[in-house]
């Protein structure tokens, strides 16, 4: 089958009012036989997340270059349309240009991109979904709490601060110590608890 010089176009997908467009609706909107013979089917060849993925990282470097640029307080859907314009040449170019992006997935990025892109009004649907996640997911990192010790503690690191309890150097020793757990009990499967 002979490739067409552009992409078929893509509409947005109607979603119900107040709700988000989730991935499934992406896979159903590039449902045509051009993209399922392209990815075989969204999962044998090219998985539909691995495509968002490579389109997310680049809008992630994006919010870095631009960031000053944007207006403070407000979305990648809210800024002006020439800053959306300048954002999208340049995503297009940090895909086309990153040599680690295999260049399967980065045809079918940059396809995909543009056949979500309506020419009437320059609304660019998917990236506004890829910009809008991406910034979901700044905002989640941003609040998350420094990584704490797991509260767990597994069986090999238990051993590992029963021989830290015997020398009194382990922060844990005084709670293994209370539970009554010793590296001897450990080891012969006898602790208790």
């Amino acid at each position: 089958m002979m490739e067409p010089e552009h992409p078929p176009r893509v509409p947005k997908p109607k979603v119900k009012s107040k709700k988000s467009i989730k991935i499934i609706d992406i896979e159903r909107a590039f449902g045509d036989i051009y993209w399922l013979e392209r990815t075989g089917d969204w999962s044998r060849k090219i998985p539909l997340h691995n495509i968002l993925t490579i389109i997310q990282a680049k809008c992630d470097h994006l919010l870095d270059i631009f960031g000053n640029d944007m207006i403070e307080g407000f979305n990648f859907r809210r800024q002006g349309k020439d800053l959306k314009d300048d954002m999208y040449r340049r995503l297009l170019s940090l895909i086309r240009d990153d040599e680690a992006v295999d260049p399967s997935y980065m045809s079918l990025a940059l396809d995909m991109l543009e056949a979500s892109t309506d020419p009437e009004n320059s609304s660019r649907w998917l990236l506004e979904y890829c910009m809008r996640r991406t910034e979901e997911n700044r905002i989640s990192r941003e609040s998350r709490p420094e990584k704490k010790a797991p509260s767990r503690i597994s069986e090999y690191n238990r051993v590992d601060q029963g021989l830290d309890e015997e020398f009194g150097s382990s922060p844990a020793a005084s709670a293994n110590q209370r539970r009554g757990l010793r590296i001897d009990d450990l080891l012969n499967n006898n602790a208790e608890g």
